[in-house]
């Protein structure tokens, strides 16, 4: 399981506002894992903004491999004047190097939680070579000397 928290200035927005990493009228929260891994399920707290508003503030949650083509996971928010809200996501074990929560109004004003994963599954192995019974090999030698006693005597009639 792998933690991530605003608040300890993990997601690569916070060095624009050191003093208050979590807020700062961002657009996102984007956290980088140290390797891609295999996610199945991602749960937290979000909180939106401006905090002075009752509006509820849609937030979509994606994965990358290489912060250009982002999947979305799932969808949450929160009020902005009601600070954090929780939220939980089932994924189907997508591989992913970054995970971002993307404000679709408003501002991402704070994000914490715990991203589970797992490991890839094991590769498919290849088959295992079996001997090839004794009553196939019977049975093509006995075809191919019929085959063969069919052609000698064929040649003999002529």
């Amino acid at each position: 399981m792998i933690e991530f928290d605003c608040n300890k200035s993990q997601h690569e927005e916070a060095v624009q506002y050191p003093s208050h990493p979590c807020w700062g009228w961002f657009k996102t929260h984007t956290y980088e894992f140290v390797e891609p891994i295999t996610i199945t399920h991602i749960a937290g707290d979000i909180n939106t903004g401006p905090s002075e508003s009752s509006t509820f503030f849609p937030v979509e949650i994606q994965l990358s491999m290489d912060k250009i083509t982002w999947i979305s996971v799932g969808e949450t928010g929160a009020i902005g004047n009601e600070g954090y809200a929780p939220f939980s996501v089932n994924v189907n074990n997508i591989k992913a190097k970054y995970l971002r929560f993307y404000a679709l109004a408003g501002y991402v004003d704070g994000s914490k939680g715990t991203i589970t994963y797992g490991e890839e599954p094991p590769p498919i192995p290849p088959p295992i070579p079996r001997p090839i019974d004794w009553r196939i090999i019977a049975g093509l030698g006995i075809a191919i000397a019929a085959i063969g006693g069919y052609v000698i005597y064929k040649k003999r009639k002529k």
